[in-house]
């Protein structure tokens, strides 16, 4: 029986030759023709040797079977879990032409672990050539979910961790953990906060981490000031009006300091607030306005010795002072008599410096008892008995106004001698 050897498209095989003996005539091109196959199946052959020394012929049956299309496969990469099949793991060749049908199909999703990929191969020449099948080998290992994990807005310390910034979405369904965990207070800089997430389908997900950076500004301690009460001028700054607090230990720098006078007017007082923890709180300042009004002078005047009626006011009496320079306007002025009684004298001080003080009044009280007029009368002239005593005796005059009583009265004489 003639060996079996493979049929090339488009030509006849021809079954191999056995070695030529030593001086062996060749073959002349009728007899290599004859020998030519034909295509797959059982087909008769006959076989003369016409050479010199040589002489004979054989016949026989060669069966030509299809041959076996070589399909070529390379084990693909390993994928991920969720990764679906395509032409990057379903990519297998043949020698000859004809269509491929994988198992399972392109777009399939397969298990996590080993996998078993299958492809049967079937040629468009099916007269010389069979099907064909191979498998290979895909792992598929664990696919790592995606994190979504936007870097959160700045915070200014003393912000608890909340739901705004730990924030992570993943691409499958799991739990969060987070570090640091919600309801802690970040310390103040660039703080790193970390997750770990477990998926829910552990068979086909991998745990995954991710970290974000979080900033978190010093914060500004709030300043708590209560606009002062009101003060007159000449008031020094003390403790009642610098009286500002704040949340977290420091210290507190006034401007203008305690002892100062502050003008009249509404005045700004400031203050910065150095915390003790500088590391996380920062300076910080507050004004308050400071209402001044103007201070009243204080008059000193002390109620006058009383008088006696129509004595004249003068600085006697009209002698007031103030605690600061000004001008005194009095009423009644100087030069002026009070009436019998009791006066009432009043002063208007008006201060030099009108910016910071106002103007005051100020009243006493003057007695001023009645005078005492004076009488003038010179010792009349001697007269003779008889003579009636008239003006010419009873003249005296007054230093006011009035009338005068004379005993004896007028026309009155006097007595020399008893009547008998």
């Amino acid at each position: 029986m003639a060996a079996l050897v493979r049929r090339t498209p488009g030509r006849h095989c021809q079954p191999p030759r056995p070695p030529a003996p030593p001086d062996s005539p060749s073959p002349s091109p009728t007899t290599a023709a004859a020998r030519r196959l034909r295509l797959p199946g059982r087909t008769p052959v006959v076989g003369t040797v016409t050479s010199s020394g040589y002489t004979g012929s054989a016949t026989g049956t060669l069966t030509i079977a299809k041959a076996i299309p070589v399909i070529t496969w390379v084990t693909p990469a390993a994928i991920s879990a969720g990764t679906a099949l395509s032409a990057t793991q379903l990519n297998a060749t043949a020698t000859v032409a004809g269509t491929f049908v994988y198992s399972p199909v392109a777009g399939t999703i397969p298990a996590t672990g080993t996998d078993t990929l299958s492809v049967t191969f079937t040629p468009t020449d099916t007269t010389d050539y069979t099907t064909s099948t191979q498998t290979v080998s895909l792992a598929v290992g664990q696919t790592t979910p995606v994190i979504t994990w936007v870097a959160p807005s700045a915070i200014s310390y003393g912000t608890a961790l909340s739901a705004t910034q730990l924030n992570a979405t993943a691409s499958v369904a799991g739990t969060f953990v987070y570090t640091p965990a919600a309801g802690t207070t970040p310390t103040a800089g660039t703080d790193t906060l970390s997750v770990t997430f477990t998926p829910a389908d552990t068979t086909d997900y991998t745990t995954a981490t991710k970290t974000v950076s979080l900033v978190v500004n010093q914060a500004t301690p709030t300043i708590s000031w209560t606009t002062p009460t009101a003060i007159t001028y000449g008031t020094t700054l003390g403790a009642t009006q610098l009286n500002a607090t704040a949340p977290v230990g420091g210290t507190f720098v006034y401007t203008p300091v305690a002892g100062t006078t502050p003008a009249t007017g509404t005045d700004t007082l400031s203050v910065t607030f150095t915390p003790t923890d500088t590391t996380d709180y920062t300076t910080a300042t507050k004004t308050v306005s400071l209402v001044v009004g103007q201070a009243t002078p204080v008059i000193t005047w002390t109620a006058p010795a009383s008088i006696t009626y129509g004595t004249s006011l003068s600085t006697t009496q009209l002698n007031a002072t103030s605690s600061v320079p000004g001008t005194f306007s009095y009423n009644p002025a100087a030069g002026a008599t009070p009436t019998t009684g009791t006066d009432s004298l009043s002063v208007t001080f008006t201060p030099t410096d009108a910016t910071d003080y106002t103007s005051t009044t100020k009243t006493v009280s003057l007695v001023v008892s009645q005078a005492t007029p004076a009488i003038t009368w010179a010792t009349p002239a001697a007269i003779s008995a008889g003579t009636a005593l008239s003006t010419t005796q009873l003249n005296a005059t007054a230093s006011v106004p009035g009338t005068f009583v004379y005993n004896p009265a007028a026309a009155r004489f006097r007595l020399l001698e008893p009547i008998r």
